[in-house]
């Protein structure tokens, strides 16, 4: 699985951990994931979650992380632990972030990308320090 479908398979199984409430290994037996690199990869976001949100929210203005829609949060989430925790280009990550929230946002897809560009650009920031 390349790079791209990874984040966006990623993206997806924590949205539905997310949504459901439920546990990862119901959703990943359900789903029957067997790419170990990728249960591997959303096990370690969902083990930083708290982590990660306290990331987002220090960095949100004017606005709370209860507000977030669960895809934008999901695709937040996992877009926060690349920006962490790997060693790619952060541009990269929020390019693709970006390009993953123009297909599966749930709101207005211009303002929304533009909100994470901007939230995403903070966090960059933030976590350079």
């Amino acid at each position: 699985m390349d790079r791209r479908n990874l984040r966006v398979e990623a993206i997806k199984i924590i949205y539905e951990v997310l949504l459901r409430e439920d546990d990862l290994l119901t959703i990943l037996r359900e789903k029957e994931i067997t790419d170990e690199e990728l249960s591997v990869l959303v096990t370690n976001v969902l083990e930083k979650k708290d982590e990660l949100e306290e990331i987002i929210k220090i960095n949100l203005k004017k606005y709370t992380i209860n507000r977030l829609n669960l895809v934008d949060l999901a695709i937040l989430l996992f877009a926060t632990y690349e920006l962490k925790y790997s060693k790619t280009p952060k541009a990269i990550i929020i390019n693709e972030a970006l390009d993953i929230t123009k297909i599966y946002t749930q709101t207005d897809t211009e303002n929304t990308v533009s909100f994470n560009n901007k939230l995403l650009d903070n966090i960059a920031k933030y976590l350079e320090v």
